[in-house]
């Protein structure tokens, strides 16, 4: 269900509101707990693929997702490692500082763990 959801709450990391931004965060660290392994390799290439976006609120979204992936267990973490820390560094060179902001709080997420 989680490759269905995901581009909502990508959408929802750029929504004006506040208390929709909270909640897709929210969300977002539930879900991403949740998810197996097979998950986290279903769901990688999506936001791996929001990093390419244009617009800056997608990247936010997606570099935000990618954080949240601190959440998940230490085995799958781990093995999404190498894929996402180099893609988080690219981000922190970003022209937009909200983005670059986003790719910081990420690394430090998983920095956490």
């Amino acid at each position: 269900y989680i490759i269905h959801i995901l581009p909502l709450l990508l959408l929802a990391f750029g929504d004006g509101i506040i208390a929709v931004r909270q909640a897709a965060q929210e969300a977002s660290q539930v879900i991403m707990g949740k998810l197996s392994t097979q998950g986290m390799r279903l769901v990688l290439p999506a936001l791996l693929k929001g990093l390419d976006e244009i617009a800056w609120r997608t990247k936010q979204g997606s570099v935000q997702l990618l954080g949240t992936m601190a959440y998940c267990a230490p085995k799958q973490l781990g093995t999404c490692l190498p894929t996402i820390v180099p893609k988080i560094g690219e981000v922190l060179k970003d022209p937009h500082p909200r983005v670059q902001e986003a790719g910081k709080n990420a690394l430090q997420e998983i920095g956490s763990v």
